[in-house]
């Protein structure tokens, strides 16, 4: 279902479980879900969601939120394990890379690895990002 935008509408990006229901980024296959969002009226803590889509990968859910934050909205990312407010592409890039770096170094010194920056719960994401941001700046505006 379509609705009205308006200044409280943004781009909403959630992991979710088999099931349907908001699940942890991990380093399982997860699936997305991004839609374009508002508060429900009179929930301080509940979203109305319009024109969802899911996808199976991380870089399509990302493309697709990336295109919403395009066309002017600010964006929302929900999950238990990470929550982010971007208000741009870049801004969502660069805390999606803050969250890979605190993930890193959450691990002790004693356990930490050369590929701990390639496989944090965060990582996939994150690495569609900046692969999507790095696209549109070598692409050429006619």
């Amino acid at each position: 279902m379509t609705q009205t935008r308006d200044e409280k509408s943004y781009a909403f990006i959630m992991p979710v479980a088999p099931d349907g229901r908001m699940a942890a980024m991990d380093l399982h296959d997860t699936s997305w879900k991004v839609a374009v969002a508002r508060p429900t009226e009179g929930s301080q803590t509940e979203r109305d969601l319009s024109d969802v889509q899911e996808f199976e990968d991380a870089e399509s859910a990302a493309r697709a939120f990336i295109a919403l934050m395009g066309e002017g909205l600010s964006g929302v990312m929900d999950s238990p394990n990470l929550r982010l407010f971007p208000k741009t592409p870049e801004a969502f890039g660069d805390d999606l890379t803050d969250a890979v770096h605190a993930a890193c170094d959450d691990i002790p010194e004693e356990d930490q690895r050369d590929d701990d920056w390639d496989n944090t719960e965060f990582t996939a994401l994150r690495d569609a990002v900046m692969e999507i941001l790095e696209d549109a700046r070598n692409t050429p505006t006619p």
